[in-house]
């Protein structure tokens, strides 16, 4: 009764009970669904680190088969929870492998690393059939979350990129190291493209900082772009584009995205106002954006497309020569708690069927509208 969908989300609603982990659920007797809190809950009056995964998992097989995890008889309920034995008909096998892991009755045998790692890996599993992604061949093993996961031989989970030592010396020698899901961690330094970065793996790239960390690149197009059927995400880097070539910064396309703490600068524009946006999310991208800069771009700080609906919070968006944020096509999402300041024409561009929630962004009033790529191909031409 307290999961709300709202605009195609999935949201929680009446918190009032909520817990800190390890915290003792002695005084509260209604706390939580019966089939869906752990059983150590009730046997121990003891919140697990597992618990929010445990009823993640409850909830997953509730939404993807209709019927309650552990059955609707109380006595069934608890019986089937202290045996780890939910009901999983309409799960594929892989599936409900991955299922019965997060809602085993002993905490320490669920997956420890989280629930959002819990649903990458869920996601690989139905993506590719119960087959870890890019997992053609030979394939090593190696063991995360207590599960045996698929890696590509010769692929590492995790890769260190230093101009001296390390794994590799650049972004590009990572790239071809990482296995698909897996992390690609940038020392302190400037790291110079060769040439425009196209990603087309789920990867993450983990910077020391935007501040301490920069990936540059001088050619025409854009600095990276991204395709992959999968997570792409960033965190404490700066990705800028430097010299004259038109250029967005970076592109995401068709993906789910996890971008933080990162700066997007120096898009350079051209004619056809196709180019120069500091961050362009475009296909059916869907995620989080959040504490980024997008500053200085020759178009705008981040240009939506077609269905994107990300999640934009807490950026800014400073100083592009068009607007700060702009929603074109069907794009939606939310944006909120943005500040969008400085910029030549709008803070927040809405066109076409664009129809994005927006909440307690600020930015300045007095903007002219923004003009579309079209406006500004005829301008151009004369």
């Amino acid at each position: 009764d307290n999961l709300l969908l709202f605009h195609g989300r999935v949201k929680l609603a009446d918190l009032g009970l909520a817990k800190f982990a390890g915290a003792s659920t002695a005084s509260h007797t209604g706390l939580g669904t019966l089939g869906y809190l752990p059983p150590e809950a009730y046997d121990q009056h003891r919140l697990s680190n597992t618990v929010d995964l445990y009823s993640l998992a409850a909830t997953y097989v509730k939404l993807r088969t209709g019927q309650e995890p552990f059955g609707e008889n109380p006595t069934e309920i608890v019986r089937r929870q202290a045996a780890g034995e939910p009901i999983v008909e309409g799960l594929e096998p892989w599936e409900a492998e991955w299922v019965r892991a997060a809602l085993a009755a002993d905490p320490q045998q669920r997956p420890p690393d989280g629930a959002v790692k819990w649903v990458r890996r869920l996601y690989e599993v139905l993506r590719t059939g119960g087959k870890a992604a890019g997992n053609g061949g030979q394939a090593t093993q190696a063991v995360v979350g207590g599960k045996a996961e698929s890696q590509p031989a010769g692929k590492r989970p995790e890769v260190r990129v230093e101009p001296l030592g390390g794994d590799a010396a650049s972004l590009e020698d990572a790239l071809a190291l990482v296995a698909p899901g897996g992390v690609i961690k940038l020392a302190e330094g400037t790291y110079r493209l060769r040439a425009p970065l196209i990603i087309t793996q789920p990867v993450s790239i983990v910077g020391r900082g935007a501040d301490r960390t920069r990936v540059v690149c001088d050619q025409r197009g854009f600095l990276l772009r991204c395709s992959a059927e999968g997570r792409f995400a960033a965190q404490g880097v700066r990705f800028e584009h430097s010299g004259n070539a038109p250029a967005n910064v970076v592109e995401v396309a068709a993906t789910d995205v996890c971008i933080e703490a990162c700066w997007f600068l120096e898009g350079a524009a051209d004619a056809e106002g196709t180019l120069g946006h500091g961050l362009v999310l475009s296909g059916g991208v869907r995620g989080l954006m959040r504490a980024c800069t997008f500053a200085r771009n020759g178009d705008c700080g981040v240009l939506l497309m077609e269905e994107a609906q990300p999640v934009l919070e807490a950026n800014q968006c400073l100083e592009n020569a068009q607007s700060g944020i702009a929603y074109f096509g069907s794009a939606s999402g939310t944006a909120r708690q943005n500040v969008c300041r400085n910029n030549q024409y709008d803070g927040i561009y809405l066109a076409e069927q664009a129809q994005p929630v927006l909440e307690a962004n600020e930015g300045d009033l007095n903007c002219k509208r923004s003009k579309t790529p079209g406006e500004r191909a005829r301008e151009s031409a004369g």
